[in-house]
């Protein structure tokens, strides 16, 4: 099997236009949510919800798009080209274009417009249905742009994945390097959420947090004992992975070498993750596995930790069940970003990849009183950590209960 490697990163967040702004703000134990307006959100006065992560993209991007030119394919257009430009791959070649593949991830197409055309139909009838309905429908548009705007002519594919949607797309593109199915593939994720319908369908379910509207500092709590939901964002990163001898033969950056990936289906329940983690117990545990590593090696990981009572809950007893207490450094940047959402994997690892390199362990910026599994405590970050490490777990999950897992590790030749 060919060993694969990540040879470029790139995100937009609230917190910042690339990777590097994102990580330096998070560093600096920074949270980019805020109290959203009539601006951001016309029904906002009326909505019981009122922060979320925004992200600004200038209409100059969108217009650059060939199929459905809208907020978050630009997003996910504007991450591919920082991780391509970061990884200095610039293919010009019919093989190298036929070489190199694109893998994007998101949760539902663009939902505004989708919503806006069928109150036209409710109204005016089925002749006001515009051309660009059925583009705005495929979540495949934020694969398709990308591979269209480059002419990439390698293999292609996109997941819909809920919130697991960023590390499946990651999961799929190491699959396919190291197989030997192209010799770059870049993965990411996307997804527009600061909108009145994701912001009022998330309220339905329980999910958000609606104690934080006047203080968005305290809007997402990840692994606190007083988590109450998570707050919403705007978010979209892209990873260049790549053979690792394609990559050394043009001396690419390399970030760190994936060891191993792990998706699994726990089917317990259509939002709720099974109390016990078994799901993500067991993604972590196929990824060790694969890669042949023994738990006790693990020195972080890049959790999911969504905010959640449940959720969180279950990813910290999966933790405790594989690794004890304290177990590995529990990073948690979804109290800094909010939660991306199908964006969240991908952004995600594009930070763990600058901490590896950065040797810089980012602390949960708002945790106060660290929740317990079986009254022992694990290792969360309540303090920025500078050290080196060598292996990294990180983890997503998805309503519908997938889970992925995937492992990275320091390449050192």
């Amino acid at each position: 099997m060919k060993r694969v490697v990540v040879s470029g990163i790139g995100s937009i967040t609230c917190l910042g236009k690339t990777a590097l702004e994102t990580f330096a703000g998070i560093k600096q134990g920074k949270v980019g949510l805020k109290i959203l307006t009539e601006e951001d959100v016309p029904q906002i006065q009326d909505m019981p919800i009122k922060i979320g992560g925004k992200v600004e993209v200038d209409y100059e991007v969108m217009k650059k798009l060939p199929f459905a030119p809208n907020k978050q394919n630009a997003m996910i257009l504007l991450a591919a080209e920082e991780a391509l430009q970061d990884s200095n791959w610039n293919p010009q070649t019919k093989t190298q274009k036929e070489r190199t593949g694109v893998f994007m991830g998101a949760i539902k197409s663009y939902i505004s417009p989708l919503l806006f055309f069928s109150e036209k139909i409710l109204e005016e009838g089925c002749r006001s249905v515009p051309d660009a309905f059925n583009q705005q429908l495929s979540i495949f548009n934020t694969t398709a742009n990308i591979a269209k705007l480059y002419d990439f002519k390698g293999p292609t594919s996109a997941y819909g994945s809920a919130c697991a949607a960023g590390q499946s797309s990651i999961a799929e593109a190491y699959f396919g390097v190291q197989e030997g199915l192209a010799d770059v593939i870049l993965a990411g994720s996307a997804d527009f959420f600061v909108d009145t319908y994701d912001l009022m369908g998330f309220h339905k379910l329980g999910a958000l947090n609606k104690k934080a509207n006047q203080d968005p500092y305290e809007g997402l709590k990840t692994f606190d004992e007083n988590r109450a939901g998570f707050a919403g964002s705007d978010g979209a990163g892209v990873l260049v992975i790549e053979e690792l001898e394609h990559a050394l033969s043009r001396n690419a950056p390399i970030y760190a070498e994936i060891v191993g990936a792990s998706q699994i289906l726990e089917s317990f329940h259509a939002t709720r993750p099974s109390p016990d983690g078994e799901g993500i117990c067991k993604s972590m545990l196929g990824a060790l596995e694969m890669a042949n590593v023994d738990p006790r090696e693990i020195e972080v990981i890049n959790t999911h930790g969504t905010g959640t009572s449940e959720g969180d809950l279950a990813e910290a007893t999966a933790i405790y069940n594989i690794f004890g207490a304290p177990g590995p450094y529990v990073m948690g940047i979804k109290s800094n970003l909010g939660h991306c959402m199908g964006g969240s994997g991908t952004v995600q690892c594009s930070m763990l990849m600058l901490a590896m390199k950065e040797s810089f362990l980012p602390r949960i910026p708002n945790i106060e009183n660290p929740m317990k599994v079986n009254n022992e405590s694990l290792n969360f970050l309540t303090e920025n950590i500078e050290k080196p490490f060598t292996y990294a777990l990180s983890n997503n999950a998805g309503f519908g209960g997938l889970n992925a897992s995937l492992l990275f590790k320091k390449y050192t030749g």
